[in-house]
């Protein structure tokens, strides 16, 4: 079994070789076509392609960007949102139509900047009216590939080596220029507005303080929060000390009523005789009772004639004590909005420090692709290999 499967199978790969050998010239007319029109299109239309890295630096990458979250008061290496990816966001920008117009007009302002031959090319292609096309001749000639640790690859491709160069470089040039000013936009947009406030704000500040002087200095003593609490003070102090004398009056009182009550049915002329009797008690009693009764009244009046100041006072001390508080709130908010337009200006510091040119293309890395060899030998492979298929097909028919 095992023999005539062996016999079988070098039969069929003698019956192959002797297609081959029989159907040489038309492999070999179809293998000189393959490479003849390869080489014509490695003449006519060559393509060089060249490269050029972007790095967007983040607080993953970059040791001053953790530095600048930090010092703004954000945790360096809090995660960002699900799905945030910076450098997607940076190359589906760059595919746009109007990002490539905008690095067409950056081309052409600074054509007389490039070299002979890029002028020429330039002057040859893209002159006139045809300069609205070159547009779109960026658009599909660069390509813009996201990739890991924050890098953007910038692939160029064209049939002129020197414009593959010169198209990747001023890609990379300027998208790190755009990624930038981009970015300026929205914190000039937020530092005008901080700033504006914090103006308002001061002058607020300013004029709230002016007032504030202007009622202590035209106003008494009474004015200054701190007449105001001595005065407090003081009709406590006095209110207490009332309470306290009322207080002593009205035992006084009871004592005299204790003392009448004892000395009733007895004779006033023994008691007159007793040094320390109940009568002699009662009237010292009384005495005190009438100079407790003065000290009362005169703590009466004085209280008094404070209260009718202080209620004379209060409606200007109200109003101090409102601009006081409200000069305490708008301050805060002064503080608080000098505080992010510090954060603000720091974020700004390190913008020009998120994008950067991590590698520039070389003329001497710019090489056809793919090379003649191998396009040669694909040619030749891919010739044979229909060669084959075809005169199989045919042999099924014949």
């Amino acid at each position: 079994m095992n023999d005539n499967s062996s016999h079988l199978t070098d039969f069929s790969m003698r019956q192959a070789l002797d297609v081959y050998w029989q159907k040489r010239k038309i492999l070999l007319v179809l293998a000189l076509t393959f490479i003849i029109l390869a080489l014509i299109k490695l003449k006519l239309f060559p393509q060089f392609p060249a490269r050029g890295i972007l790095l967007l630096k983040d607080f993953r990458n970059s040791q001053i960007q953790s530095f600048v979250r930090t010092m703004a008061g954000q945790a360096p290496y809090r995660d960002l949102p699900k799905g945030y990816d910076r450098v997607n966001l940076a190359a589906n920008y760059l595919q746009t139509y109007a990002f490539a117009q905008k690095l067409s007009t950056f081309i052409l302002k600074n054509k007389n900047q490039a070299n002979r031959e890029i002028g020429l090319y330039l002057q040859r292609h893209f002159t006139g009216s045809r300069e609205a096309f070159l547009p779109a001749h960026l658009q599909q000639a660069i390509r813009y590939i996201p990739g890991h640790g924050g890098q953007l690859t910038i692939l160029a491709k064209s049939r002129n080596r020197e414009w593959s160069l010169y198209l990747v470089n001023e890609a990379l040039r300027f998208a790190r220029q755009d990624l930038i000013e981009r970015e300026l936009i929205d914190f000039n947009k937020a530092e005008e507005f901080f700033t504006f406030e914090v103006e308002n704000l001061r002058n607020r500040l300013a004029g709230m303080q002016a007032e504030q002087v202007e009622k202590i200095k035209n106003g008494d003593s009474q004015l200054t929060p701190e007449y105001s609490r001595y005065q407090s003070d003081l009709i406590d102090e006095l209110e207490k000390e009332v309470a306290r004398l009322r207080l002593s009056r009205s035992e006084n009182l009871t004592q005299i009523e204790n003392l009448r009550q004892q000395m009733k049915g007895q004779n006033n002329d023994n008691l007159k005789l007793q040094k320390f009797g109940p009568l002699n008690q009662m009237r010292r009693y009384e005495n005190i009772y009438k100079d407790l009764g003065i000290t009362l009244r005169t703590k009466l009046k004085y209280l008094k004639r404070i209260k009718g100041k202080s209620y004379q006072s209060l409606p200007d001390a109200h109003a101090l004590k409102n601009l006081s508080a409200q000069y305490d709130f708008e301050y805060r908010t002064y503080e608080n909005l000098r505080e992010s337009l510090a954060k603000i200006g720091l974020y700004k510091t390190a913008i020009p420090n998120q994008v950067e040119v991590f590698e520039r293309e070389r003329l001497a890395r710019v090489h056809q692709s793919p090379g003649v060899t191998i396009t040669l030998i694909a040619a030749f492979f891919v010739s044979q290999i229909l060669g084959f298929t075809g005169i199989y097909i045919g042999e099924l028919f014949t």
